[in-house]
């Protein structure tokens, strides 16, 4: 938090505001060490969240850290709908709705082997909740 303070000069006291972690910074190495498959899949997900989830400006929706003042969270969460994967865009689309600033703050990120998501199956869940 203290970067996102000292960074552009972003003061969330007494506001309403959220900081997203974001990876996006990694996204030239990432596709560089992921298949075309897996790119592509992402490619579409991106699409899908700008065009029809209406969240923009966002480069990483799904980054897991999300850190919302206490008057983002009474203005976002309790019109919620979307309980599973989808749950980021839709709180950012319901924070963008109504003025709420976002700052995605660039995170380290290391990938663990094993991932036991399946990115067809995930793919099609994902694009449903949309």
């Amino acid at each position: 938090l203290s970067e996102l303070s000292a960074d552009n000069h972003w003061d969330c006291a007494e506001k309403d505001c959220i900081a997203i972690g974001s990876r996006a910074h990694l996204q030239a190495q990432a596709e560089a060490e992921r298949t075309i498959f897996r790119n592509f899949l992402m490619w579409g997900f991106h699409f899908v969240v700008e065009y029809i989830g209406n969240v923009h400006g966002i480069k990483d929706t799904q980054c897991g850290f999300k850190l919302f003042t206490r008057n983002a969270v009474r203005k976002t969460v309790g019109y919620q709908r979307i309980r599973r994967w989808c749950f980021d865009p839709e709180q950012l689309m319901l924070a963008q709705k109504q003025g709420i600033p976002i700052k995605e703050q660039q995170i380290a990120w290391q990938e663990i082997d094993g991932s036991k998501i399946q990115p067809i199956k995930a793919s099609l869940n994902m694009a449903r909740e949309m």
